[in-house]
């Protein structure tokens, strides 16, 4: 979002008229951990692990790891659940950059060699899933409709799976959210779940939750962090990350504007080169490429 369209979110905020997007870090951790109904369905749509094991099973883990060494930077994702032999990251992808994928690969990579059980003769790994949600489309993936990418191990010609032990899931918030907006396609109940996390006008997520205790939950807990400290803290960070991208592109545009001039500036030159090289008296040149007799005459 750009200064202008961070300030009238803030300002809706703070009238009631709008709430804290359940894609900043602190409420997404918050409204799974807080709205455990919500957090099972989500589960469930995405991983087909029946709801009702989910439901009686799920444990809450801690979601930062064990450092290796004292240099190591601390690896954090958003949420880490155990459901029996299953455990499961939910991470939110605010942004998409490059290195996202391996990023979320780590934590992947970091969680299975914790939980591998030694047994009395192979190791044991239980499986892990890691569910993704990606708020700008991922330009890692091809375009399609799809709104729900599922990666395993598997053979690269045949297909065929060779371990069952990790699976990552990419959510495309951005496509359904576009979905919902252009009216194009009805959206069905785990899309309006996805759209609680993004949609921040309160009249909207009314309309989405509207009849389902579940989503009204969430909803009402998204409304009670809107209130008090936390949104002091988020009016901060969206100010500055607006601020930060308004120098990142200004710097962007200036960097343009100097590749135009420089290109301009090397085309001159070898215009006047070849030019020189075809004999042309150096007036007709530097009349031709705006360059002096100077600069015509150090040209070799």
């Amino acid at each position: 979002m750009s200064q202008v369209e961070v300030e009238e979110v803030l300002t809706k905020i703070k009238k009631k008229e709008a709430v804290i997007p359940g894609t900043w870090d602190p409420v997404f951790k918050t409204i799974l951990m807080e709205c455990p109904n919500y957090l099972s369905d989500i589960i469930y749509q995405v991983t087909k692990i029946p709801k009702e094991y989910i439901e009686a099973n799920l444990v809450f883990k801690n979601t930062e790891y064990p450092i290796d060494s004292f240099d190591e930077k601390k690896r954090i994702s958003d949420v880490v659940v155990e459901i029996k032999e299953n455990h499961i990251i939910l991470e939110m992808n605010a942004h998409y950059y490059e290195g996202l994928m391996d990023k979320n690969l780590s934590y992947v990579e970091k969680l299975s060699s914790i939980t591998m059980k030694i047994g009395a003769e192979y190791p044991r790994r239980e499986k892990i899933i890691e569910i993704n949600f990606d708020v700008e489309r991922n330009r890692s993936f091809p375009e399609s409709e799809k709104t729900i990418y599922e990666f395993g191990l598997y053979e690269k010609e045949e297909h065929f799976l060779y371990s069952e032990h990790i699976t990552i899931y990419h959510i495309d918030l951005e496509k359904i959210r576009k979905k919902y907006y252009n009216k194009d396609k009805e959206i069905d109940r785990f899309e309006k779940e996805m759209l609680l996390l993004m949609e921040t006008d309160k009249e909207v997520l009314s309309e989405l939750s509207k009849g389902d205790e579940t989503m009204e939950e969430a909803k009402r807990k998204l409304e009670d962090l809107s209130n008090g400290e936390l949104f002091t803290e988020y009016e901060r960070e969206q100010m500055k990350e607006a601020e930060e991208r308004a120098i990142k592109r200004y710097e962007l545009k200036m960097a343009r504007e100097e590749g135009k001039e420089e290109g301009l500036e090397q085309g001159k030159l070898e215009t006047a080169k070849k030019m020189k090289e075809q004999g042309i008296d150096w007036n007709i040149i530097a009349v031709c490429t705006d360059l002096s007799l100077k600069e015509i005459e150090e040209i070799k």
